[in-house]
């Protein structure tokens, strides 16, 4: 199976990328790794497949969604803290109300 796309730190916080990667994690079968590589982009996939170096932790559904969440935020905070990962927000798109009149 290839790696599910959850988000790109420059795009969304941690928090949601970990509520982005729960929701995921709920309806696969199988437990998946959560993964976030140097450049902030967050990934699910199959322990066996993932880069060991970008794993976070392994999460499956049985605890439920509220604990997988609060696992993988947590998790995912220490991650990001620990290997210094920052955002880089310099190609963040500019959304309608923050867009200028011409």
């Amino acid at each position: 199976m290839a790696e599910i796309q959850v988000g790109v730190l420059a795009n969304y916080t941690a928090r949601e990328l970990a509520e982005r990667a729960a929701d995921h994690i709920m309806v696969l079968s199988k437990p998946h790794a959560v993964c976030i590589d140097q450049r902030g982009r967050v990934t699910l996939e199959l322990y066996d497949d993932a880069v060991f170096e970008d794993v976070v932790g392994v999460y499956s559904r049985e605890p439920g969604l509220l604990r997988v969440y609060a696992n993988v935020r947590d998790d995912l905070v220490d991650a990001i803290a620990e290997r210094g990962i920052v955002a880089d927000t310099s190609h963040r798109r500019v959304r309608g109300a923050e867009r200028k009149a011409a």
